[in-house]
């Protein structure tokens, strides 16, 4: 009777445990669906294929593209160096703050090179691409 009586308290212990547990693990998934609803957009573009041809056609509307050259490639990430040429300063302005719409996870890293021309200026820098499906081209 003893042994049942401790075998019952533990039971009683780990039920508690157990349903803590369970409580917390709710908790936690609906917080993962709030999240999932807020971060949507950035999971699409996330699971998104890189497509460098794409890539150039969205760049041309703001900058005249001269090179575009890969830097390097890791489990998620890809970095090219882009060398073009601008008319404008608002120009590059316009290419990076659209770059928040592309259909990829996209972020120029500094430095940005600038040099003056006589009508234009040579612009120089890096962008990394956030993908998902990156891991898979490895």
């Amino acid at each position: 009777m003893k042994k049942y009586k401790t075998n019952k308290a533990v039971l009683k212990k780990y039920e508690k445990i157990y349903r803590l547990e369970k409580k917390e693990n709710k908790r936690l998934e609906k917080k993962i669906v709030l999240l999932k609803k807020k971060y949507k957009a950035d999971i699409i573009r996330y699971n998104n294929i890189f497509d460098k041809e794409k890539f150039k056609k969205f760049a041309k509307k703001y900058v005249n593209i001269i090179d575009i050259s890969k830097v390097e490639q890791k489990n998620d990430h890809l970095i090219y160096k882009i060398d073009c040429k601008i008319n404008s300063i608002n120009n590059l302005y316009k290419f990076i703050e659209n770059l928040n719409n592309y259909t990829n996870i996209v972020k120029i890293t500094f430095p940005i090179v600038l040099k003056r021309e006589e009508k234009s200026y040579l612009v120089s820098f890096n962008v990394t691409i956030i993908s998902n499906k990156l891991k898979k081209n490895l």
